[in-house]
């Protein structure tokens, strides 16, 4: 989706960043590969990368997933995960960097967002299933961005928590 330099109700945005412009949305696709060592841990690796709006960069993710609980009956499984995000040159520059033109224009510092980890993420996830089609998930994901990203002015929380609660229908 991008980002505005303005408060925006439908995508990423403060008036914080005016005069950074505007970074456009992105076609982007997802590879993942992933080994399960046991029933319960299983080690995984992805890279999103952009089919339009290429100048925005590419960011991976590695990381490991445990499940901790699953119902005798399996309808019901906690997960718990922990994750190292990255970014390449690009990424982190669009995302968290400010260029001399930026900063001459929005009145932040200018700031060099170098490739490299840029933040670590932990979760927790759960799955009921009602039926063979029919579950819900609810998931909360924690992220700390690293000291690479995070002194940079466009960042206003270091930290940042979200939740998620989907009704899922399989077919």
């Amino acid at each position: 989706m991008g980002r505005d330099d303005k408060k925006s109700s439908w995508r990423a945005g403060s008036n914080h960043l005016k005069g950074m412009g505007k970074i456009k949305g992105s076609v982007i696709t997802t590879v993942t590969a992933g080994y399960q060592f046991a029933p319960w841990l299983a080690l995984e690796a992805s890279g999103e990368f952009a089919l339009s709006e290429r100048a925005r960069g590419n960011q991976y993710r590695v990381g490991a997933k445990s499940t901790v609980w699953q119902s005798a009956a399996k309808d019901d499984v906690l997960a718990l995960s922990a994750d190292m995000l990255i970014g390449d040159a690009r990424f982190n520059q669009t995302y968290y960097g400010v260029t001399p033109q930026q900063s001459r224009r929005s009145g932040l510092a200018a700031y060099r967002a170098d490739k490299g980890v840029y933040g670590y993420a932990l979760g927790a996830n759960w799955t009921h299933q009602f039926s063979p089609a029919w579950s819900t998930n609810v998931a909360v994901t924690s992220t700390w961005l690293t000291d690479k990203v995070a002194d940079s002015q466009v960042v206003e929380r270091r930290n940042d928590t979200g939740a998620t609660l989907a009704v899922l229908y399989s077919f």
